[in-house]
Order: structure tokens, then C-alpha cells, then sequence
């Protein structure tokens, strides 16, 4: 029987990803360090529960994301996410009464960053706000109204999310509500608006190009800071107006330019992210 050598495959690399990681990698990893966070900085979070400013530089390359988080810094006065989203909703939206506002936010899960007083806050000047609820895998998103305080929302469903009850689809949520702001979590970003989700694709199903509702394909930035380089950005851009709603990622200034992401043909576009650093272009 003749011998034959068999050459191994070569790795199957994930188009648009960093050649030393995976998006799988990235997750992993990123969880692992948000965990991390979260039990070192227990003790120094806000009432929010979110972590304050990290004192050392944001992570740039997946050798960083593998290394500790930083200690937490000495300052019980360093911003926090919630503090930045707040700041940036106050510019865009000063008045007292924002009766009229709707917003599309989210309930964090352990770990991600939180807005739960961003909500209250912004029901309590008469907003509405409502949170996105999974149904099933491979279905869009639906969408539930907030009555109480973020507070008295209990987890749901397997993955343990905090939700009110499904009331709207995203079509008939925009046809009702015709929501101002889109709030998205996640676990980071990439040049161009690429985003990082947990995986399920419910928010490309939902506001991707393909989804139910499209969102996110026109840059909503001024003159002020539309040529301005990627990169953190204390200037706020224009608020959110009747051209549809601004859509605006969430997460830590380290997650907000991961290597290698590419923006897919299906997915949703996020064109600028709040962090503890403020609004950033990405």
C-alpha cells in the first residue's frame, strides 16, 4: 500500500479579524477581562454599578486584552459610563421636560456597562424608554416600555436578561414610537462602525441593512467634528433628530477600537460610541 503524506488543512481564518485572534477569541477574551473588572472594582463602582475611568491607556492589540485590568484609580470622582452618557444626553437634550423623547436603551448584563440610572433619569424628565427583548434564536428583537424604576426588573429567559414584557416589534415600535436615540451595547468596536456583539445577531436581525427596521447608515455628525480623526472625542455632535434616530454604542474606552473588525454586508453599522472617555467617532 503506497504511503501517502497528508498535508493538514490550512486554519480557516475568519475574514476581516485579526490574523492572531477570532471573533470567538475576542469575546472570550473580553468577557474574561469585564469579569475581571467587575470583581476589582466592585468595591469603587458608582450607584450605577458601572466602573469608573480606567487610568491607563485604552488596550490596542489582544496581547492587551489578555494582561489584568488596570487598578482602579484613587479618584471616588472619575466619570463613569453613566456619567458620560448622561453628560452627552444633557447636551444634546437640556430641557427639564423631555416629554415627547423616545429612547431605545438596554438592561447591562453583569459586567457590561450599565445605564440603568441613564433610564430613570430620562423617564423622570418624561421621556419613554424601551428595552429590547430576546424571543427566540434567529428572530429579530422585540421591544417592551419601561413603567418602574430599572430596579425592579428581574431576569428573564435563559440567558438571565432583565426585561419588560414584549409589547412591539421593531416595525411597529417605529411606527408608534419613532424612536429619537438607539442606545447599543456590546462587547467593542472596530473602524467603521464594526460591532462586536455576544454572538446571536439579534441587533444585525433587527437594525441591520438586512434586518427588520435598517438603521445606522448615515454618520450623524456635524461640521464641527466630521473631519476629525477616529479616535476620543470630548465635542458632541448634533442631537438626535426627525432624519431617524442616532444611533450610539456603549462600552469601555479599551473595547473601542478592537483590531481587525470588519463592518459585514449585514451588519448594523454603529457610527460613534459613548465610553467613560465621552462621545468618540469610530
Amino acid at each position: 500500500m503506497p504511503f501517502i503524506l497528508a498535508m493538514p488543512a490550512p486554519p480557516v481564518r475568519l475574514k476581516g479579524v485579526d490574523p492572531v485572534s477570532s471573533k470567538a477569541e475576542l469575546r472570550a477574551l473580553i468577557r474574561a477581562r469585564r469579569s475581571a473588572r467587575a470583581r476589582q472594582w466592585g468595591a469603587h463602582s458608582d450607584d450605577s454599578g458601572a466602573s469608573p475611568a480606567e487610568a491607563a491607556a485604552p488596550a490596542s492589540s489582544v496581547a492587551d486584552l489578555r494582561s489584568p485590568p488596570p487598578a482602579p484609580p484613587s479618584s471616588a470622582l472619575s466619570p463613569s459610563i453613566s456619567d458620560a452618557v448622561r453628560s452627552t444626553l444633557d447636551h444634546w437634550w437640556p430641557s427639564a421636560d423631555l416629554s415627547g423623547r423616545i429612547v431605545v436603551a438596554y438592561a447591562a448584563l453583569p459586567g457590561e456597562p450599565d445605564v440603568d440610572t441613564v433610564v430613570d433619569g430620562l423617564r423622570e424628565r418624561g421621556a419613554r424608554v424601551f428595552l429590547p427583548v430576546v424571543t427566540r434564536i434567529g428572530e429579530a428583537l422585540q421591544f417592551g416600555e419601561v413603567r418602574a424604576p430599572m430596579a425592579e426588573l428581574t431576569p428573564q429567559g435563559r440567558w438571565g436578561i432583565r426585561e419588560p414584557r414584549a409589547e412591539h416589534s421593531a416595525s411597529s415600535l417605529f411606527a408608534e414610537a419613532a424612536p429619537d436615540l438607539l442606545l447599543v451595547p456590546a462587547l467593542g468596536f472596530g473602524a467603521g462602525g464594526a460591532r462586536l456583539g455576544n454572538g446571536g445577531g439579534f441587533y444585525d436581525r433587527t437594525f441591520g441593512p438586512l434586518g427588520e427596521v435598517p438603521l445606522g447608515d448615515v454618520p450623524p455628525l456635524d461640521a464641527s467634528i466630521g473631519d476629525a480623526p477616529p479616535g476620543p472625542s470630548r465635542s458632541h455632535a448634533q442631537p438626535p433628530d426627525s432624519a431617524g434616530p442616532r444611533v450610539v454604542g456603549v462600552c469601555f474606552a479599551e473595547e473601542a477600537d478592537l483590531p481587525g473588525l470588519v463592518v459585514e454586508p449585514w451588519d448594523l453599522r454603529v457610527p460613534e460610541a459613548i465610553t467613560e472617555d465621552g462621545l468618540r467617532v469610530l
